[in-house]
């Protein structure tokens, strides 16, 4: 009897103790408690995202900087060429306006490569020797930069022969048409003049005896003119 009385009075003290695990208020606290763990966990979580998010917010950001700050030297860069473009379009207007004016034609020289050098018909490139592995010009052949054009002296020469000769050519004609027209005058005034003044004025008449000789000794003894 004493034993089952003990051991009656050990479970009851035991059901009464402050905590145990089959009390459904401790359980409660269980519950409650992990369920706080539990929601911490998930503030934190939400916590990491929206720092994630904010992090790929900011990269976006700074993306766009330099996207914008490459835009913008683009910009710039196009807005300068365009300015030169605009330059060299109103120099060249210049030009044709001038040589409008002066009706002349102009060499376009904007550019290096449309200077002809030293009298040089074409540009210096144009011409290739694959034997030396130069380059040169094309209008003479000539591997040298700094070098005068020899085709050009050529012609120039050949243009100043051919005008010397013409020029003399034509002399040589004009004297011989000039020495024709004063023999045929001279023959024509022989022919048709009735009358020839001679000695201060006095006429001899063809008919009179003496005359034709007189005429032909008259006209050996002109000189020839040599022009």
């Amino acid at each position: 009897m004493n034993v089952q009385r003990i051991s009656n009075k050990a479970s009851v003290f035991l059901n009464h103790k402050h905590f145990h695990p089959g009390n459904s208020k401790n359980r409660e606290k269980v519950w409650l408690a992990e369920e706080k763990l539990k929601e911490e966990e998930r503030k934190q979580e939400e916590l990491l995202k929206k720092r994630k998010k904010e992090w790929e917010i900011e990269e976006l950001r700074r993306d766009l900087r330099q996207s914008n700050k490459k835009v913008k030297n683009q910009l710039k860069v196009q807005s300068e060429v365009e300015e030169v473009i605009d330059k060299s379009k109103q120099l060249h207007d210049v030009l044709v306006d001038k040589a409008r004016a002066n009706k002349s034609w102009v060499k376009s020289e904007l550019y290096e490569e449309d200077v002809f050098l030293g009298n040089h018909s074409s540009v210096w490139g144009s011409y290739y020797d694959p034997n030396v592995k130069k380059w040169g010009f094309k209008c003479c052949k000539n591997l040298k930069r700094s070098s005068v054009c020899s085709a050009y002296n050529k012609s120039k020469s050949q243009i100043s022969n051919s005008s010397y000769n013409t020029s003399i050519s034509e002399l040589f004609n004009s004297d011989t048409k000039y020495q024709s027209k004063s023999d045929t005058s001279e023959h024509n005034i022989n022919n048709n003049a009735g009358l020839l003044l001679l000695n201060q004025g006095k006429p001899f008449s063809k008919q009179q005896k003496g005359v034709s000789e007189f005429l032909n000794i008259l006209k050996q003894s002109q000189p020839k003119s040599s022009n």
